[in-house]
């Protein structure tokens, strides 16, 4: 999809375009999350229905679809062979796997406060179930802001908009984790999942500008699966720290957001724009 979309616009729209897609995406889930909730949430039977419906609909706009094709012609080379090689080139572009480490830790740190830790946090200050459910549904529409994010980038510059979000992702999460306050620590919350919805169209961004191969969306697939494994280490660590203490998920969720500004710098250090 990401492929997609930057080949059918215009290299300086893109993260623009990256922006609406996520914003309607959010828009779309909380559609079917309202509907459920006024029309189905007792007739089972009928929202399976209706997500039958809604896939059909997808999958016929699908052919309304233009494909686009990157200008480039592709090497006339078996796929393994083109992936292999796709791998030995993004391996190789050492400065970028920096990007895609900062990218890592600040997707599992972010993750990690919005979905693993603020429910905890939130029931040792009083919150009941109820009120998770409602914060949940309230910061998922935080997502729609991702349609401002070029508009920012484009006033504050790439390199600073990206260490002001990730800062702001980093500095929450540790207040997060002190706070005695329930109001505080859900404010917190709401500014994680602001800083990465908006952060999150730069980044795709950023990995469709330095794709250098004609294969483009397995480059951008390598670039997740690396990212992925990255996580999945970090995933490990965050289950010994995890039994310390209620505080130590959250410094380094913190630490991680953190580290991810310093590896993102020293990436795009002589970089002016993008």
């Amino acid at each position: 999809d990401v492929s997609i979309l930057y080949l059918s616009c215009g290299k300086q729209d893109s993260q623009k375009i990256f922006g609406r897609y996520s914003a309607f995406g959010t828009a779309g889930m909380l559609t079917g999350c309202l509907i459920f909730t006024l029309f189905l949430s007792t007739n089972y039977s009928a929202a399976a229905f209706g997500t039958v419906i809604s896939y059909c609909l997808a999958f016929l706009l699908s052919f309304f679809v233009t494909d686009v094709r990157d200008t480039e012609p592709k090497e006339d080379k078996p796929s393994l062979r083109r992936l292999l090689d796709v791998c030995k080139i993004t391996l190789g572009d050492k400065r970028f796997l920096l990007f895609i480490l900062a990218d890592a830790l600040l997707a599992y740190g972010t993750w990690a406060v919005s979905v693993m830790l603020n429910q905890g946090k939130y029931i040792s200050l009083g919150l009941t179930e109820q009120h998770i459910g409602i914060i949940g549904l309230a910061f998922s529409g935080l997502t729609l802001t991702a349609a401002w994010s070029a508009l920012l980038t484009q006033k504050m510059g790439f390199k600073r908009f990206f260490v002001l979000m990730v800062g702001m992702a980093s500095v929450n999460a540790l207040v997060m984790g002190i706070t005695g306050s329930a109001m505080l620590a859900i404010f917190c919350g709401a500014m994680v999942d602001l800083a990465y919805g908006l952060v999150q169209p730069l980044i795709s961004d950023l990995y469709s500008k330095r794709v250098t191969v004609s294969d483009r969306a397995t480059q951008l697939s390598v670039y997740a699966m690396i990212t992925e494994g990255f996580s999945f280490g970090l995933s490990f660590l965050m289950s010994l720290i995890a039994g310390k203490s209620m505080l130590a998920p959250f410094l380094f969720a913190s630490a991680l957001c953190a580290s991810g500004i310093i590896l993102f710098l020293v990436c795009y250090r002589n970089v002016k724009e993008v």
